[in-house]
């Protein structure tokens, strides 16, 4: 018995052994304004907590954003003039193109400020080891230069997209449509013409001028109030991040090249599908035998007094029960129609039943739906889920349907189509295969990383000295510069000696 008591402390000695020997952390974790971006950052900080760390949620105190949360530390502070699905939803639908930019702006400067102006919160939180913050909220630069922390970006919003990149540098605009120059009209190719590609050459280069010029106006304007970093630019802050993650898979996003200190890591809130709560268990057991679609266009998009009867008309019509997830007022819904206020969306998604998913293209959505292989209706609202319906289109899993301006026929043919012809739901499935065969989950791939920055005071050594060049230094530019004038003064010189002796020649024969 004493022997088997001994081998077994010596497996556990040796198992404990090969442990990584980590410390525990407390991580900083702050989340942008938004019911999705909310959720995932939540899914990262129940991971931390998970892997032994702490974990502390610095989030305004007003209880829509704080239900979304799961258990969990907290660092509340109170904002004057809360963002309302109003404001929300004046982003969306807005014919101003750049009004999403400065509209969010505003949206942002005013939690920022109250986080920045909250003695009490930063002295709560100085202790931090390191922050995680959604890598499009301007002040994911702003509050580890006061805390003197480390810093971890994270995007969920699709591309290469985030607060330090608003340059494009990790967008070649030869070969990867932005989105402001998509329309996503459905027409996809996947080599652009030399038309498309001037158009988001010159446009892209314009909006992102346009972004620069909004975010150096609005977030000096704050950084100067607060008195952070002064004496750097603002492109020297937005280099301060350790790393900057995106929640992407390259099945669906255009494949890059990127640095070391950007990686993707694939989406957030995909899973396997756990059992449904027993009223959603209801719909699916009592659905027809063709299937079930589901419709959800968000927590914000809604649909305008026009679309809204023309959509409930179209679900009606359909020969497959429908669960729709909003929280507008429908008038005479019709019987095949469950009308929801809230979806447990992955699980759904991951029910065998599903067929469709008709959906504005959110990051989440769009991941959950690829990850369980079910094809999409992609209806876009703005310039984000645009982006994303135009690469959902290109994987070939979704047909493309215009937000604010279809008829009952484009919801019925859609529908249709997207069910009845194969190769969708192929397609679906072969990208699911490969969203699912990652061998680490991106919310333990994310801890990783926090673990990798504080042990490595940084990872400096991860960054890119290309990022600090000059557009003509980047481009050697001025090397092509210098080499073409030493080939066209040796071109002249060898004409000049050329033309001498063949006219010195010329005379000796006239001679």
């Amino acid at each position: 018995m004493g022997k088997i008591w001994t081998f077994t402390g010596l497996c556990l000695l040796i198992t404990l052994a090969s442990l990584p020997c980590t410390q525990s952390l407390k991580v900083g974790v702050l989340p942008m304004i938004g019911g999705s971006h909310t959720l995932s950052m939540d899914l990262i900080t129940q991971q931390i907590i998970k892997r032994g760390h702490e974990a502390v949620t610095i989030i305004s105190n007003e209880p829509d954003r704080l239900k979304k949360l799961k258990p969990s530390p907290l660092a509340l502070f109170e904002i004057d003039r809360p963002a309302t699905s109003e404001d929300f939803q004046s982003l969306l639908i807005s014919s101003d193109p750049l009004y999403p930019v400065y509209g969010l702006y505003d949206i942002q400067t005013r939690y920022c400020d109250a986080i920045l102006s909250n003695k009490t919160l930063l002295q709560s939180i100085q202790d931090v080891d390191i922050v995680v913050s959604d890598g499009i909220y301007f002040c994911s630069i702003l509050l580890p230069e006061v805390l003197n922390k480390p810093n971890i970006q994270i995007s969920f919003s699709g591309g290469i997209i985030g607060f330090h990149t608003f340059v494009g540098q990790y967008e070649p605009s030869s070969y990867i449509p932005l989105r402001i120059t998509l329309s996503a009209s459905g027409n996809v190719e996947k080599k652009m013409a030399f038309a498309q590609r001037a158009a988001n050459f010159i446009f892209g280069k314009i909006f992102f001028a346009l972004m620069e010029y909004f975010s150096v106006s609005v977030v000096n304007k704050l950084r100067f109030k607060h008195n952070i970093s002064t004496h750097l630019t603002l492109h020297q802050l937005r280099q301060k991040p350790s790393l900057f993650l995106t929640a992407v898979d390259f099945s669906i996003e255009y494949t890059r090249p990127l640095p070391p200190y950007i990686q993707a890591i694939g989406p957030i809130t995909p899973k396997p599908a756990s059992p449904l709560p027993p009223a959603f268990q209801t719909i699916m057991q009592n659905s027809t035998s063709r299937g079930v679609v589901l419709v959800s266009f968000g927590s914000e998009l809604q649909l305008s007094d026009d679309n809204l009867p023309k959509m409930t008309a179209a679900l009606g019509k359909l020969p497959y029960t429908v669960i729709w997830k909003t929280r507008q007022k429908i008038d005479n819904i019709p019987s095949n129609v469950n009308v929801v206020q809230w979806v447990p969306q992955n699980d759904i998604l991951g029910h065998r039943k599903t067929i469709a998913f008709i959906t504005h293209c959110g990051s989440n959505g769009l991941y959950e739906g690829a990850y369980h292989g079910v094809p999409m209706i992609g209806m876009p609202g703005m310039i984000e889920q645009i982006g994303n319906a135009e690469r959902l289109l290109r994987a070939g899993v979704a047909i493309y349907v215009d937000f604010n301006n279809f008829s009952e026929a484009d919801i019925i043919n859609a529908v249709t189509e997207l069910v009845e012809n194969k190769r969708y739901k192929d397609n679906a499935v072969k990208i699911s295969k490969v969203i699912k065969s990652r061998r680490r989950s991106p919310t333990d791939t994310v801890v990783d990383w926090i673990e990798y920055v504080v042990e490595t005071d940084g990872a400096h050594h991860l960054k890119v000295e290309g990022e600090n060049l000059w557009f003509y230094e980047f481009y050697n530019l001025d090397v092509l510069l210098v080499v073409t004038a030493i080939i066209y003064i040796i071109y002249c010189v060898l004409a000049f000696f050329i033309k001498a002796i063949c006219s010195s020649k010329s005379k000796a024969k006239v001679d």
